[in-house]
């Protein structure tokens, strides 16, 4: 009989999709009012954001070679949309394990939010 010795991790993780124009972590600092005397300054959505951020494209063929790689059937209308005007588009995932509460959070909330130069695409975890 084998033993299983090691933890068994019930961890959840949720995707998102951020188009931006300009400087990814400045907008999403911005989109969530961290200022500098904010007391949630210290957990940078921003800076999470972006180290989170697994996949980027700024034109049509690149979202397409990765559509393509990713196996989806289709490729999203809205994304060559956000690409036509100028945005760069940002794929990546969070994970409710990874010991960080603002990454524990996003994980678990959904967020739709839309700017002028930012877009935010994100359901809640499973």
């Amino acid at each position: 009989m084998k033993v299983r010795q090691g933890f068994v991790s019930n961890s959840s993780s949720s995707s998102f999709i951020v188009a931006h124009k300009g400087d990814l972590e400045e907008l999403v600092n911005e989109a969530f009012a961290v200022k500098e005397e904010h007391p949630l300054k210290n957990f940078k959505p921003g800076k999470l954001f972006v180290n989170q951020s697994k996949d980027s494209f700024s034109t049509i063929p690149e979202y397409l070679k990765w559509s393509e790689g990713e196996g989806y059937e289709e490729p999203r209308e809205d994304i060559i949309d956000w690409l036509n005007k100028g945005f760069t588009v940002s794929t990546g995932y969070f994970y409710d394990d990874s010991g960080d509460v603002l990454e524990t959070f996003l994980c678990e909330s959904t967020i739709k939010f839309e700017s002028e130069n930012l877009i935010i695409e994100k359901e809640g975890g499973y």
